[in-house]
């Protein structure tokens, strides 16, 4: 399986279960699979096709920009239509 397609069925198993999540989390999830990919390339990935991913599930997923690391970073939060990103 190439690097694209972990990526793109983590996002669809993300999804399916209606988790928030940021890039850390996809990429922290990856690794549990055993499978090493950069954090970067897993924002890269998101920020390039995750509206392919969505409209093909058909979901209605947003993405807004939060603040991490003590409020000194910010990071794409992807959450289901419903839930309240703060």
């Amino acid at each position: 399986m190439t690097e694209h397609e972990i990526i793109k069925n983590k996002v669809k198993e993300f999804i399916t279960n209606q988790k928030m999540f940021t890039s850390v989390n996809l990429t922290n999830a990856i690794k549990k699979d055993g499978i090493w990919i950069n954090n970067s390339g897993v924002a890269e990935w998101l920020r390039n096709n995750f509206e392919e991913v969505n409209e093909e599930l058909g979901d209605s997923y947003h993405s807004s920009l939060i603040l991490v690391m003590n409020d000194s970073r910010k990071a794409n939060l992807y959450y289901p239509f419903f839930a309240d990103p703060n």
